[in-house]
């Protein structure tokens, strides 16, 4: 906390790394208390998890827990949520309601293997999706249609289960709307 106070006014980079030790969760729910009161700083906030489906969870039990799934955060840039593991049927409709932070300056979005609810992210112009699982709803990307600001995408495509030697990846650039 001591540093916190003393970054001051400064924009914040928050970078977590989630497993599956149980330890962890009281440390990450001490930790997201305190960074709490500084969400008006927080610039980039980058999550990558290890160890499965429970770390998931937890996480977000975690942040539900705080009031934190619905905050509003009015400095954020960049999100960047990694699964890295492989779940078969890790999808579903609830992983989009895990997470509904309003963030109007958000440019940046990174997932892997991870869903959000697109709505509160209108001002994203740089998207990177990489899918790894075969039950990826994908229908999903179809909602980047409703991103208006949108220019740069990356999708690539690694599916586990695919008998496919090489990895397809697609690079949309400089996407043009008409009005």
């Amino acid at each position: 906390a001591i540093f916190l106070e003393r970054s001051r006014a400064y924009p914040l980079d928050i970078k977590f790394l989630v497993d599956s030790r149980r330890n962890i969760y009281v440390n990450m729910d001490r930790l997201m208390k305190e960074l709490l009161p500084h969400s008006n700083r927080w610039k980039n906030f980058n999550i990558s998890f290890g160890g499965g489906k429970t770390s998931v969870n937890r996480f977000f039990e975690s942040l539900q827990k705080l009031g934190l799934d619905k905050i509003h955060l009015p400095s954020l840039e960049s999100l960047s949520i990694n699964i890295d593991f492989s779940l078969i049927s890790w999808f579903s409709d609830r992983t989009l309601s895990l997470l509904r932070w309003s963030a109007p300056r958000l440019r940046s979005l990174q997932l892997e293997d991870f869903t959000v609810d697109l709505r509160n992210f209108n001002s994203i112009t740089h998207m990177s999706l990489t899918i790894y699982s075969y039950d990826f709803p994908f229908d999903w990307i179809h909602g980047l249609e409703s991103l208006p600001s949108l220019r740069h995408l990356d999708l690539s495509i690694r599916c586990a289960h695919s008998n496919a030697s090489s990895t397809p990846k697609w690079t949309l650039s400089s996407k043009h709307r008409r009005s």
